[in-house]
């Protein structure tokens, strides 16, 4: 839909403000000329606007369209970016942009798309704001691939796992095919940088450098059919009119169900968004809170689900709908769950010796022990909170939370807020199943393999010239994966368990030591590691096998006594 020029004839609009080709209104004249679409009218799609790919990507790059906020970061795999390349490449449709356009609201907007900075967000022409709500994974992608790096920039980017992501984008003229390559790679003189494409110099350039290639008409060939295939395509814009904030938050959730899983925090996020509220700048507050604590790299999403406890919702099948609108009634509980959770943070160091989340067997445990502490006020009293104490390592040691169903978890929620007030919750015989086998496979995240590691550091493990090696700050910086094999030995099952496994000192002597000579060890070094005299004989004579399983027993053993005493009736 073509735009109206605005009613003065006199005023020239520099290119510069030129109202993108997508915009889908008509300006309202003195007249009273009946508009297409008035900003204050209910939510409505408009006739989509069919535009050229370098069009929308420099209406992008000027800040005439922006990405708010509640958008999610950039998701796509390497083969998902590559596919949609192709597909541009044979004019195949890759679907339409949603776009909310307002006149009223001003949100907080991405100030990068890929390795480019953003312009500085600004209205069109028409004083209009347009925000992307659907499509922003497809133009980051192009976005990414397409433009020009501004100098000082590299073409990488941490993905969330914080791996690097390449936008090192071509095209394999001899292959006929995207590549992305990786930073210590190197481009063969028939990689074609995409960013080139619409730059008509260099990309006579490039064709230039070719001209010794036996293929050189070819590629030349090739390269031009390139550079007109996303020259001329072309992509519908979809807007949608209106000021109703919720209304565009709503319909950025709903179509984002399609296409690539939303998380529910995403979900939630877009459903409560304000311009003075932002859920996961909310959640990541709380992060900071706990930073001091240890507890920076706390999951979002259990933070989430304690704010579901607290609003009385069921913690494992409530709807980000359900979520939302509580959260919008309800926004300050979002803090009584931030100090609960500093309380249990602060317990969990002091009482238990778990210095970070990494060490939480289930993390279901911080969730249901937040809203407890929420609801019954800290400091509880010395009696509810040993029960607690003794709730968390005995749905620890039964496996409670291996599977359990939704009404399970929310049965044994009720039971912890039961025994925070003081009250006597008698155990479920059949859950109450005590279970100290050692794994057969050292798995850090296992919830055996936790609590062992968790009672190998409760004694206090010396290096070897007798000094603590600090097995608690090692555990929370890495979980049990800061433990270190013992005997590295293929084959042997040995080598495959916690048994054989130690908290490292600082030059790894002590390892080093045990097995080149056990008996220079002093007793009290080796009991610190659960090392008994009789596995230290096994070590020294090269019975690996041996060594391991008197050790498993020394373990077992500690942890037997660990719950003797906690729960002794269960023993």
């Amino acid at each position: 839909m073509r735009a109206i020029a605005p009613a003065s004839p006199r005023r020239v609009v520099a290119k510069t403000d030129r109202m993108p080709k997508w915009f889908p209104f008509s300006v309202p004249s003195s007249r009273g000329c009946k508009p297409e679409v008035l900003m204050s009218s209910p939510a409505y799609v408009t006739e989509p606007t069919v535009v050229f790919l370098h069009q929308l990507l420099e209406d992008l790059a000027r800040g005439y369209m922006q990405a708010p906020k509640f958008q999610r970061e950039f998701v796509w795999s390497d083969d998902q970016r590559l596919e949609l390349l192709q597909s541009i490449r044979e004019g195949i449709p890759i679907g339409s942009i949603l776009v909310w356009r307002t006149s009223r609201t001003d949100l907080r907007s991405l100030r990068a798309i890929g390795p480019h900075e953003l312009a500085e967000p600004r209205p069109s022409p028409t004083s209009a704001r347009t925000y992307i709500l659907d499509g922003l994974q497809r133009l980051s992608t192009l976005y990414g691939c397409l433009r020009p790096l501004a100098e000082g920039l590299e073409p990488f980017t941490e993905t969330e796992d914080g791996d690097e992501r390449s936008w090192r984008v071509g095209y394999d003229l001899a292959e006929e095919e995207f590549t992305i390559l990786k930073r210590d790679e190197q481009a063969k003189a028939t990689w074609l940088p995409l960013p080139i494409l619409h730059d008509s110099i260099q990309l006579l350039q490039f064709q230039r450098g070719l001209v010794e290639h036996p293929q050189f008409k070819e590629f030349v060939k090739r390269s031009d059919t390139l550079a007109d295939a996303f020259r001329v395509y072309k992509l519908p814009v979809v807007p949608i009119a209106t000021d109703d904030l919720a209304g565009a938050t709503r319909t950025f959730e709903r179509v984002n169900r399609q296409g690539t899983p939303m998380t529910e925090l995403q979900m939630v996020r877009a459903l409560t968004w304000q311009s003075d509220f932002d859920l996961e700048d909310q959640l990541e507050a709380i992060r900071d809170r706990l930073k001091p604590h240890g507890w920076e790299k706390i999951d979002l999403d259990v933070i989430l689900r304690a704010c579901k406890a607290a609003y009385d919702l069921d913690i494992s099948t409530a709807t980000p709908d359900a979520l939302a609108e509580r959260l919008k009634a309800e926004p300050q509980l979002i803090e009584e769950v931030a100090s609960a959770l500093e309380c249990l943070v602060g317990w969990f160091s002091k009482r238990f010796r778990i210095l970070s989340p990494l060490m939480v067997p289930y993390r279901v445990q911080t969730i249901i022990l937040t809203d407890a502490i929420r609801r019954c006020r800290w400091p509880l009293d010395s009696a509810a909170e040993d029960e607690l104490f003794r709730w968390f390592w005995l749905t620890t040691y039964t496996a409670s939370f291996a599977g359990a169903s939704g009404g399970r978890i929310q049965a044994m929620l009720r039971d912890a807020r039961e025994i925070a007030r003081g009250k006597k919750v008698p155990l479920d015989p059949d859950r109450a199943k005590i279970d100290l086998s050692t794994p057969a496979r050292f798995v850090p995240r296992n919830v055996r393999v936790l609590s062992s590691a968790q009672r190998l550091a409760e004694l206090g493990p010396l290096d070897l010239d007798g000094k603590p090696i600090y097995a608690f700050k090692q555990l929370a910086a890495a979980g049990p994966a800061a433990m270190v094999t013992i005997v590295q030995q293929r084959g042997a099952s040995v080598s495959k368990g916690i048994a054989n496994r130690i908290f490292p000192d600082a030059d790894d002597r002590l390892r080093a030591q045990l097995l080149r000579d056990v008996t220079q060890v002093a007793p009290e070094i080796l009991a610190s590691h659960a090392i008994s005299p009789e596995a230290a004989r096994a070590l020294r004579e090269g019975n690996h096998e041996a060594f391991g399983h008197l050790r498993s027993k020394t373990i077992q053993a500690r942890e037997s006594a660990f719950l003797a005493a906690l729960l002794p009736d269960l023993l």
